[in-house]
């Protein structure tokens, strides 16, 4: 079987952004005053995930339930692509890294994001350079977001495991990785090129 062009996977956070989107996105569409009192609400969950003894997944979960939980889809992807926006604006995005992204695409290689962040910004992002994209999906009921997810918290493990279960890696001339932490780990396990940003 001829092979076709490679499997490029960029993670998203710290990789194609230069920081974490997450904090960005909650200041961005709630303000700091909002933020800096939610943080004070939320001090002990957010001790308990640095002590180790709660998940990144479960404070996720709990602040994108408090400041988004019964919006619209509408409203929170219209709010993400602003945000993708914004962050395109104010230099915020690791332009050597993009323009990595661009030329594995103008050479024909499938270009894939793989993130934990939610998909009301990532897909504004990769729609935006016609990109697949694997990332944490929350689930909406009636348009409207439930404050939980419809998928698993895509880190770790789950990347390698969402990855796995969409392509078949045999078909690729070959397969690069593009990370940042040790999350992406799992991740680059499976790339025959590991690049760390």
């Amino acid at each position: 079987m001829q092979k076709i062009n490679g499997l490029v996977l960029f993670d998203f956070d710290g990789t194609l952004t230069k920081k974490d989107s997450f904090i960005l996105f909650i200041i961005y569409s709630a303000g700091w005053i909002k933020t800096i009192l939610t943080g004070i609400v939320y001090l002990p969950v957010i001790l308990s995930y640095l002590a180790g003894f709660s998940t990144g997944e479960y404070l996720k979960k709990k602040l994108l339930s408090w400041f988004f939980k019964g919006k619209s889809k509408e409203e929170l992807f219209r709010l993400g692509e602003q945000f993708i926006d914004y962050l395109f604006q104010n230099n915020y995005f690791n332009v050597p890294i993009i323009s990595k992204l661009e030329n594995y695409l103008k050479a024909g290689d499938k270009v894939v994001v793989v993130s934990a962040s939610p998909d009301i910004w990532v897909l504004p992002f990769c729609n935006k350079f016609f990109i697949n994209c694997i990332c944490t999906e929350l689930l909406f009921i009636n348009d409207h977001f439930t404050g939980n997810f419809k998928t698993k918290n895509c880190n770790n493990d789950e990347k390698k495991n969402r990855v796995l279960d969409k392509y078949n890696l045999n078909e690729f001339s070959f397969i690069a990785c593009y990370g940042n932490s040790k999350n992406d780990g799992p991740l680059m396990s499976v790339a025959s090129e590991k690049y760390f940003v």
